[in-house]
Formats: structure tokens, C-alpha cells, sequence
């Protein structure tokens, strides 16, 4: 057992956490790393005038890596300054956002670095998003250019059309200069709008500020120690977390789990070239599935899949005791497991440290101890604290904390105004409960609002959305957990008298409107909707038929050729159908970006092919996917005969 220590580690201030997190603390160091305290609150550059000091610093150093290149700190800094030109060249209103339509990879930090020093800010238009959803934020926000990657160069095209001009990042000739470009940015410039709930169809741009992410930036590699020496994977796009590696001179990992090779991502972890990780609870539980596979009769046990990782993060969404229990099973024993909790109004505040001696007492992981320069207050609806442990609404004092929505002052003052003791502070619309100790117990939502997969779903527009279709009369959504505590929507839908509803047609008809992360996983069709004694749909009796809902069956063709009977097999078991039709998108019968990963290891050890995941993406039905094994296999391959 790790000795509780009371002294911070070379320079780092006291902390309040208890003796057993400091323990834990204290011991998440990287074991040849040379970590140094760095003040949050002093923040006396930008974000490119921090990577333009690492450029001269460390020129040679490896700033990014990805499955396809690796950028120095030099060619980083230089394809950013060229690509800046560009962007000073193209002009526009300096009020009004650029946006940005590219892909998880090197092109999109270059991208988003020149806007930094381009004196502008940006808003992400995610290219997997549906086009209707990106087109009405880039109408309501005035924006005037479209920075694009190659690959989804026809993306941007087709959302621009003939309003904003389009500079592709991947065009920059290398001849152009490289010097930077030492214009007048202030650290309290704006950088970024953050979207928020914008899946209800009442987005929020949450503003970000050079000082408020790189407070956010510096204090979460403080309390992880993170140093020139470690090598971070990302597989999301979270802004902050981006800059994080470079902000110390290491190495910034990116991968794309909708895109790129999943042999790359084991050979990272195989060979010791990753030694922090961040990501969601539940995409860390399908990548150790995914993983765990490629080993199954490995004698040093699972622990054996990340020889090198230091730190795993977890964020976005309540961490089940089962989550702890998956990490101490599969990770090694000198790495520790941290759990964050934040908002994109405030960024993290809050995070709980584990090992492989912590038991959790509950089922989930407590929220756990304050985050540098943060403090949590748990009030009641008078805004008085609530004492002794009683659930209360969250209220954050940060000093990473947003200036507040864009262009919405009302919105700003409800949510940012709340007049409490120590200033100003937002009110998040969670519910926990403040331990004696100090820590958080994170409760729920205050709200219709859910996590799911570390996105905000809120379920009353969902809600709305769907009673908006034809032949709708009236729609409730509910959250069921499947295994391992993952929280899936689930669609109650009663027709239109005389009209029939298919499953598919519904999903398609949202999927244009909404990201991925709001399809329901399974819909159950009713003739009514269960009422409670007041006439109020019942959400009880709904969560409870939840449970037992699985998405409905259909048969393969009598003609499928065994090809096509082993990948329907493997698609019935990731997603619990008794059986499937080879003709049906696998996104529309309750496939996602996660369940895909488990399909394409599966699919490759089955036929002992690689498959990347975007071939999955592009070929989202059994027969297609078959075609291209049928393809890759050898013509004697005993599987390519019919049965």
C-alpha cells in the first residue's frame, strides 16, 4: 500500500485532499520525467505563443503524432504560421467566427493553431455531423470561412455552397514563410465557441478565452504531473485537452476512432508509446474489449496491453464501480485512474484518484476534491448551502470559467450571475451531495438532461423531435443501462391512428437533423403511453419496459453466403439481436462509434484480415462488408464458398 504523504511534490502547493489521495497523488509521476510546477494563474502568453516557445525550445522534438504523420515543433509551428497567412489574407469580420470542418489529426491542430494566431477564433462544424445541423450554425453565426482538411474538402464545399469561402489547410505550399506571424493577441481574446446541448435544437455557444483554457489546460497536467517526457492520446476532439502535451514540450497522440486502423492504436500501446491517456468511460471499456481480444491466451494477463500508461482520465460521464474494477483487471500496476468532472462552461473542477488497492463503496465513483483554482458549493433552491450530506444543486467558482454564451446576454446572466459568496459563479443544473471531507458525490441531472457516451442529450427536445415526425402522435425517450452500467436511449412511439411507423424510416429522419450520440438505441412502438394517477406519462413504467426492450429481429437471406451468415453472426451478438438483415445499415439498428470498434476486431480475427474502421463506416451492411472480404481473402479461402 502506497504511504500517505502530506507534503506536495517540488514546488506544488498544499493541497486539502485527504492522506490517501495525496498518496495517490504524489505517486503519479512519470518514473524518467522531469515535472514542474507551473502557476495556472500565471498565464502570460497564448496558446501559439506557448507552442511558438516550445518550437524554439525544442525544434526537433515530436509535437504530434498520428496514424498517417508526425509533426516536430518546428513543422508544426511553421504550418501554422503559414496557414495564419492565409487567414489574415482572406479577411473577414473579426466579430464573426471562422469555422472549422476537418478530421481528429495533425491538419486539424495546424488548422486550429493558425486561427490562434491569426488574432481570430474559431467554431467547430464536426464533419460526421448532419449537414442541416452545421448549416444553421454557420448561418446563425455569421461565418464568413471554412477551414477544411483533404479529406473532407467535398464536406465544406457542399455547407458553404456559394456563401463562406473555403481555405483548405492541407493546400499550404511549404515554400511560403514560416516565421511567426507576432500580432497583437491578448490572452483574454476570445479563441473558440464551444456548442452546447446543440442537439436539442437550441444550441448555446459556450466562449472560450486564451486565459480560461490554459488555466483549465495547466491545472489538469498539474495535477497529473504531466511532463516533457510523456506521449498523451487523445480520441476526441475536446479543445483543452489538445494543447495540454504541447504546452510541456510532449508528445500529442491522436486517433481517430471513426477512421483510422485499430492495428496502429495496439501497436502504439504495444510498444510503450503512449503514457497518458484520456477518454470516456465507455469508450474505455470497448477498447479494452477490443483490445483484450488480440491477447487471449497472453500468460502475463491484461495487464500486459498497456505496458506503458502512467495515467488513464475519465471524463464526460458518471464512472460506475465496475469501471474501477475493469482498470485494476487491466492496466498495470504503477498506472492510476483519475476521474474528472466539468462542464464546458467552467471546465473540470472537481477529479477523484484511484489505484489498484481503491474500492469504491458505491456504485459509482465519487466526483472526488476540488481542481486547482475551483470551488464546488452544493445550494438548496433558496440559495442557501445544504448541510450534512443532502442533495443540492452544483454551483462552480473557476477561474477557468467562461466569459459566458455568445451573443446571448439573458442566457449569460441566468446561468453566470447567481449571487453567491466568492464571486461570480455558474450554476451547473447538477444535483450531488458534499461530504464532511469535502467531496463531491455527483447525484444527476437537475433537468431532462443525460450523458451518453460523454455527450449532453437533452431529452425533452429529443423528445419534441420526434413527435415532429409524420405519423408520430406522441414519443417519451428514457435511459436504459445496458452492460456495464452504459447508458442507451430508448424510444417509446405511439402512431398517428392508421398510420404505421418503421423503425428505420425514424432513424434516418433524425439522423438528418442529429449528431449520432442522440439516436435512441432501440425504439419500442406502443398503442399508448403509460400514465401515472395525474395523467403524467409514466417514466417509472417506461424505464422499467426499457430493461427488457431489445431491438427487434430480422432474418438473413436464405441465399447469404457463409461470409455473409459469420459477419451477421458477429453484428447479432455486439448488438444483441437474435438476428440480422444483410441489407440493414448497421448505424440504424442501434450500431454506434463505439459497438463499431468491437465489429472490425471481430471481423478481422475472424477471417484474419485488417478491416479499418472506416471501411465499416463507408460499407455499413453486411453485404457490403462481405464484398470487401470476399475481396481481400485468397480465392481458395474455405469461407469465400457459398454455403
Amino acid at each position: 500500500m502506497r504511504s500517505p504523504t502530506a507534503s506536495a511534490p517540488d514546488g506544488e502547493p498544499q493541497s486539502s485532499f485527504p492522506a490517501d489521495q495525496r498518496a495517490i497523488r504524489s505517486s503519479c509521476f512519470h518514473p524518467h520525467g522531469s515535472w514542474v510546477y507551473r502557476d495556472p494563474d500565471v498565464v502570460d502568453r497564448t496558446i501559439h505563443g506557448f507552442v511558438e516557445g516550445q518550437a524554439e525550445a525544442n525544434p526537433a522534438g515530436i509535437a504530434v503524432v498520428t496514424p498517417q504523420r508526425a509533426l516536430s515543433y518546428r513543422a508544426l509551428n511553421q504550418a501554422a504560421n503559414r496557414f495564419a497567412r492565409r487567414i489574415v489574407g482572406r479577411g473577414g469580420a473579426p466579430d464573426a467566427p471562422i469555422g472549422v470542418c476537418c478530421a481528429l489529426g495533425a491538419s486539424q491542430v495546424i488548422a486550429l493553431l493558425a486561427v490562434s494566431k491569426a488574432a481570430r477564433f474559431y467554431l467547430s462544424l464536426p464533419p460526421a455531423d448532419p449537414p442541416e445541423r452545421n448549416r444553421r450554425l454557420l448561418e446563425e453565426a455569421g461565418i464568413e470561412t471554412v477551414i477544411c482538411d483533404h479529406a473532407n474538402l467535398h464536406v465544406a464545399t457542399a455547407l458553404s455552397g456559394d456563401g463562406p469561402a473555403i481555405l483548405n489547410v492541407d493546400s499550404v505550399d511549404d515554400d511560403g514563410t514560416g516565421d511567426n506571424l507576432r500580432l497583437d493577441v491578448s490572452v483574454d481574446s476570445l479563441v473558440r465557441l464551444s456548442m452546447t446541448s446543440g442537439s436539442t435544437g437550441e444550441p448555446k455557444a459556450v466562449m472560450q478565452t486564451h486565459r480560461t483554457v490554459l488555466y483549465g489546460a495547466i491545472a489538469r497536467n498539474n495535477a497529473v504531473h504531466l511532463c516533457a517526457e510523456d506521449r498523451m492520446l487523445i480520441a476526441t476532439a475536446a479543445f483543452t485537452d489538445l494543447w495540454r502535451p504541447l504546452l510541456v514540450g510532449a508528445t500529442l497522440y491522436l486517433f481517430d476512432l471513426k477512421a483510422d486502423d485499430m492495428a496502429c492504436l495496439r501497436r502504439w500501446f504495444a510498444e510503450g508509446s503512449v503514457t497518458a491517456l484520456r477518454l470516456t468511460p465507455s469508450v474505455l471499456r470497448h477498447l479494452v474489449r477490443v483490445l483484450a481480444d488480440d491477447e487471449p491466451g497472453d500468460a502475463r494477463g491484461a495487464t500486459a496491453l498497456f505496458p506503458s500508461l502512467r495515467v488513464v482520465e475519465l471524463l464526460g460521464e458518471p464512472v460506475p464501480a465496475e469501471c474501477v474494477a475493469l482498470f485494476q483487471e487491466s492496466f498495470p500496476q504503477h498506472c492510476v485512474l483519475i476521474n474528472f468532472l466539468g462542464a464546458k462552461e467552467v471546465l473540470d473542477y472537481r477529479l477523484f484518484y484511484m489505484d489498484h488497492e481503491t474500492r469504491v463503496a458505491g456504485e459509482w465513483v465519487p466526483s472526488g476534491y476540488a481542481l486547482a483554482g475551483t470551488r464546488a458549493l452544493v445550494l438548496d433552491d433558496a440559495g442557501n448551502p445544504v448541510r450534512d450530506g443532502n442533495v443540492g444543486e452544483i454551483f462552480v467558482q473557476s477561474r477557468s470559467m467562461s466569459p459566458g454564451y455568445w451573443r446571448d446576454a439573458a442566457l449569460t446572466s441566468e446561468r453566470f450571475a447567481v449571487a453567491t459568496e466568492g464571486g461570480r459563479t455558474y450554476r451547473t443544473g447538477d444535483l450531488g451531495r458534499l461530504l464532511a471531507d469535502g467531496c463531491l458525490l455527483y447525484v444527476g441531472r437537475r433537468d431532462s438532461m443525460v450523458k451518453i457516451r460523454g455527450h449532453r442529450v437533452d431529452l425533452d427536445p429529443l423528445e419534441r423531435s420526434l413527435r415532429a415526425l409524420h405519423g408520430v402522435r406522441d414519443a417519451a425517450v428514457v435511459v436504459a443501462e445496458a452492460a456495464a452500467r452504459e447508458a442507451k436511449l430508448v424510444a417509446f412511439v405511439v402512431a398517428e391512428e392508421g398510420d404505421e411507423l418503421d423503425e428505420r424510416v425514424l432513424r434516418r429522419a433524425l439522423g438528418a437533423r442529429l449528431p449520432d450520440f442522440n439516436i435512441p438505441s432501440a425504439f419500442a412502438f406502443l398503442e399508448s403511453m403509460p400514465a401515472t394517477p395525474l395523467g403524467k406519462t409514466d417514466r417509472a413504467a417506461l424505464r422499467a419496459l426499457a430493461a427488457q426492450t431489445r431491438p427487434p429481429s430480422a432474418e438473413l437471406p436464405l441465399q447469404a453466403t457463409r461470409i455473409e451468415s459469420e459477419i451477421a453472426a458477429i453484428w447479432a451478438h455486439v448488438l444483441e439481436r437474435s438476428e440480422i438483415d444483410a441489407n440493414e445499415n448497421f448505424f440504424e439498428i442501434g450500431g454506434d462509434s463505439l459497438t463499431v470498434m468491437r465489429v472490425a476486431r471481430a471481423i478481422q480475427r475472424r477471417f484474419e484480415i485488417e478491416l479499418p474502421l472506416a471501411v465499416l463506416f463507408e460499407r455499413p451492411t453486411v453485404t457490403a462488408i462481405a464484398a470487401y472480404v470476399r475481396q481481400a481473402l485468397p480465392p481458395s479461402h474455405p469461407r469465400v464458398e457459398s454455403p
